[in-house]
C-alpha cells in the first residue's frame, strides 16, 4: 500500500493519457512521486487508469475528460471581459 499523497509535490498535466506514450508517461512521471493530472477523450480509460497509478504510487491523480481537437464553447470575443485576445 503506498503512502498518502503529497499535495506539495510536482504536478504534470499529461494529454492523450488514456492510451500509448501519454499512459506510459503517466505511468514513469507516477513513479517518480509526481502528482497528475490525466486528459483525454475517453473519460473510462483515464478513470482506470487513474485508479492504478494511485493504487501503486503515492501520488494524486485527477482526470480531465476533454476533447483538443474540438475549440471550446464560449461567448464571442466582443462579449467577453477585458481587452479582447484577437487584437494587437
Amino acid at each position: 500500500m503506498p503512502a498518502a499523497p503529497d499535495p506539495g509535490r510536482e504536478t504534470a498535466l499529461i494529454t492523450g493519457a488514456s492510451g500509448g506514450i501519454g499512459a506510459a508517461m503517466a505511468a514513469l512521471l507516477a513513479a517518480r512521486g509526481c502528482n497528475l493530472v490525466l486528459a483525454a477523450r475517453n473519460a473510462d480509460r483515464l478513470e482506470t487508469l487513474a485508479r492504478d497509478l494511485a493504487a501503486r504510487h503515492p501520488v494524486r491523480v485527477d482526470v480531465l475528460p476533454v476533447d483538443f481537437r474540438r475549440p471550446p464553447r464560449r461567448s464571442s470575443p466582443s462579449s467577453m471581459p477585458g481587452p479582447s485576445p484577437w487584437t494587437c
